[in-house]
This record gives C-alpha cells, sequence and structure tokens, in this order.
C-alpha cells in the first residue's frame, strides 16, 4: 500500500510541475477600461475685416477676453515688405482703478508666426496690427485657437498570463521531485525483488 501512495504522489508532484511550467505560457484576454488624452481645440479669432470690405488701414485690432491658463496657438500671415508690427496686450485695471495695458507677445515687421502661448492672466486681450504704412485686411491673415485635452475613456483587450513567469521555476521543483520520487520507488521495489 506504501508503494502505490509513493507512486501517486510522484505522478502527481509529477503534473503540478508540468502544468507550472506551462502556465506562464498561456495567455487569456482580459478586457479593461482605459482612460486616454483626447486634443481639443477651438477658433477664437480667425481674420479680421476693417469697416468698410477692403479699406486700407494702418492699424487693426481684434480682442478677445481669455482666461488665466489658456493655452493658445497663434498664427499670424503678413505680406512680406508691408512693415506691419503685430502684438498682444491686456488691458487690466490697475492702482486707482487706473486701466494698464500691459504687451506680452511683440513681433516688430512680422511675416510669420507660429506661437503656442499661455494666458497669464483673466483680461481682455488685444491683437493689434500696427503699420506706418497702410495694409488691408487680404495683407494679414490672423488665427487665434484654444488648445486643451480632454480625457476619453475606451475599451481595450490585453493579454495577460495565467501565472507569473516565475512559476517555471516552482513546476521544474515539483517536475524532479516527481520524478525523484518514481526513481526512489522503483529503486526500492528492484531492490526487494
Amino acid at each position: 500500500m506504501k508503494m502505490k501512495t509513493t507512486v501517486i504522489t510522484a505522478e502527481i508532484t509529477f503534473i503540478i510541475g508540468i502544468v507550472l511550467i506551462v502556465l506562464p505560457y498561456a495567455y487569456v484576454p482580459k478586457t479593461v477600461y482605459e482612460a486616454y488624452r483626447v486634443p481639443k481645440s477651438e477658433v477664437i479669432i480667425q481674420g479680421w475685416r476693417p469697416l468698410a470690405a477692403i479699406g486700407p488701414t494702418k492699424s487693426a485690432t481684434i480682442g478677445a477676453y481669455l482666461n488665466a491658463g489658456d493655452l493658445l496657438n497663434i498664427q499670424v500671415n503678413v505680406t512680406s515688405g508691408k512693415g506691419i508690427d503685430f502684438y498682444v496686450s491686456a488691458v487690466t485695471t490697475g492702482i486707482s482703478h487706473y486701466e494698464v495695458i500691459t504687451t506680452y507677445l511683440f513681433y516688430p515687421d512680422v511675416t510669420t508666426v507660429d506661437k503656442d502661448w499661455m494666458v497669464p492672466l483673466t483680461s481682455q486681450y488685444d491683437f493689434i496690427f500696427n503699420s506706418s504704412t497702410l495694409f488691408t485686411y487680404e495683407d494679414v491673415t490672423l488665427l487665434v485657437t484654444k488648445q486643451w485635452t480632454e480625457t476619453a475613456y475606451r475599451d481595450v483587450t490585453m493579454r495577460y498570463r495565467l501565472l507569473p513567469f516565475e512559476f517555471i521555476y516552482l513546476g521544474i521543483f515539483f517536475a524532479f521531485v516527481g520524478i525523484g520520487l518514481s526513481a526512489l520507488e522503483y529503486y526500492f521495489k528492484k531492490r526487494h525483488y
């Protein structure tokens, strides 16, 4: 009876070892809910028009109320040789309720601007073009886009191991123990006969 128990124990131990060796190579699908970032944008200002449809001017201002921390992309294209300056200013109320005009960006004699800029404070901002010569809306293009990211969620199917890879070592141990028990059983069985 003792011999039969040892044989069964050796076989079970060997089988457990083989299973522990094989299972880390087996994968199962698992669906997880994953967050990801989605870039968003909104056009704040696109172009400008003077009072007269094609009337020339020496100065043009386009305004927008912006919040501190807004991330903007500012794109400006100006006809070369027009000598147009571009700047961004904010009007704030200072001490004794005097208005203070602060210039944040300035590009003299500009032809092209493509700038990402974070709004420093909540205020009314003016996007201004000035020149010593006349220009029309056809000579200047302006595009101001507010950019941000939002969190969206999606289901993603991933593959996971049934057991961590380290279980292979435990499986090898059990397999050798099973083989060792079988060898001992065979040795003792042969010795008694």
